[in-house]
C-alpha cells in the first residue's frame, strides 16, 4: 500500500498553525505524507471591488510561497512533507480540488477566526467542507496543542441507522495502529433516541444501548480484527451536560459520522454533530458515509513547478 496523504489548509496566523500541529502529530501516528496548502483566492468580476486598481494574486502568492516554506521548515525530520500554491474562487475550493487531485485521505484545518480557546468554531470554510467535501475533513479546535502521539481513537456511535460504516472504520484504524478504541454514545436514554423501528427496551435502556452498540461492533471486530482494547462510555443528559460528564484526553481524536440525511460519500451536518463541535475541546474527524481516512490507497504523487518537498524519500 502507497503512503497516504493528509492535506493542510495552511494560513500563517494561529489558527493555520493550530491545523499544522495537529497534522503533525496524525502523520507521526498514522504513517503519513503531508501536503501543506495556501489557496490563493482569484480575483472575481462579480466581486464588490471591482475593476480592480491591479491584480494582486502574484504578490500573494510569492508571500505563500514564503510561509509555507517557513511551515514545512517546522516540519519534523522523517515527515514528508510537500507545499502547494493553489488558485480557487474560495478557500474551501481550492482544498477541495486539491484534495482531489493529490487524492489526500484527509484535509485538516484550523478552528474558525471568533473561536473560543479550545473550542470548535465553524467560519466559512469549515462549513462548506463539511456539506461539500467527499473526504474526511478534521477540524482542530481553537489554541490546539499537543506533542503527540495519538494514544486513542474515540468513536462517536448513534442508534439511527447508519453507524456501521463510521464504527468499521474506527475499528481498522485502531487495530491497525494497535489503537485502544473508545466508544461514545451521548444520548437521552428514553423512547425518543431509540430507533423508531424498536420498542422502547424494558427494563433497563441502558441494556438497550450496549447491545445495540456491541452488535455493531462485534460486526466490525469479525471483519477488521480487535483493537488493543474497546470501551464504551454512554453520557447522559443534553448535548453539553453529555459532553462535560465524559474525560477528554489531548491525545485523542473523535470520530464522527455523517448525518443519514446526506448523500453517499458526502457529509452532512446533523444537529447532534453540530452541537457536539460547539462544545468539544479536542479535535474532531468528520468522515463522510463510505470514506476513509487511515488506509486509503494513494500514487503519493504531487504536480506542478510551485511544489517543494521534504523528507522521506523525496529529501
Amino acid at each position: 500500500m502507497n503512503q497516504i496523504r493528509y492535506l493542510v489548509g495552511y494560513r500563517p496566523h494561529e489558527r493555520g498553525q493550530d491545523a499544522l500541529s495537529l497534522a503533525v502529530v496524525l502523520a507521526e501516528s498514522f504513517d503519513a505524507a503531508l501536503d501543506v496548502v495556501f489557496v490563493v483566492r482569484e480575483h472575481s468580476a462579480y466581486a464588490p471591488a471591482y475593476p480592480p486598481v491591479g491584480r494582486e494574486e502574484p504578490i500573494v502568492a510569492q508571500h505563500a510561497r514564503n510561509w509555507l516554506a517557513e511551515a514545512a521548515a517546522s516540519v519534523p525530520e522523517g515527515i514528508e512533507v510537500a507545499t502547494h500554491v493553489r488558485y480557487a474562487p474560495s478557500v474551501a475550493e481550492g482544498l477541495m480540488g486539491t484534495a482531489d487531485e493529490l487524492d489526500s485521505a484527509l484535509i485538516v484545518i484550523g478552528s474558525g477566526s471568533a473561536g473560543i480557546v479550545r473550542r470548535h468554531q465553524l467560519g466559512a470554510v469549515a462549513s462548506t467542507l463539511l456539506h461539500r467535501a467527499t473526504r474526511p475533513v478534521t477540524l482542530v479546535p481553537s489554541s490546539y496543542r499537543t506533542t503527540g502521539p495519538i494514544e486513542r481513537i474515540d468513536c462517536a456511535v448513534g442508534l439511527r441507522p447508519g453507524g456501521q460504516s463510521l464504527l468499521n472504520e474506527a475499528v481498522e484504524a485502531a487495530a491497525r495502529r494497535d489503537l485502544p478504541l473508545r466508544l461514545i454514545t451521548m444520548v437521552d436514554i428514553d423512547r425518543d433516541d431509540l430507533p423508531d423501528d424498536d420498542p422502547a427496551p424494558d427494563p433497563d435502556p441502558e441494556q438497550f444501548v450496549r447491545g445495540h452498540v456491541d452488535e455493531l461492533l462485534a460486526r466490525a471486530v469479525a471483519q477488521h480484527g480487535a483493537p488493543t482494547s474497546t470501551d464504551l462510555v454512554i453520557a447522559r443528559g443534553g448535548i453539553q451536560e453529555a459532553v462535560e460528564s465524559v474525560p477528554w484526553d489531548d491525545a485523542s481524536i473523535l470520530l464522527v459520522g455523517s448525518s443519514r440525511l446526506a448523500e453517499p460519500r458526502r457529509f452532512f451536518l446533523g444537529s447532534t454533530a453540530y452541537s457536539l463541535l460547539r462544545t468539544l475541546s479536542v479535535p474532531v474527524v468528520a468522515i463522510p458515509t463510505g470514506a476513509r481516512f487511515d488506509g486509503a490507497e494513494t500514487d503519493g504523487t504531487t504536480e506542478t513547478d510551485s511544489d517543494t518537498a521534504k523528507g522521506g524519500a523525496g529529501a
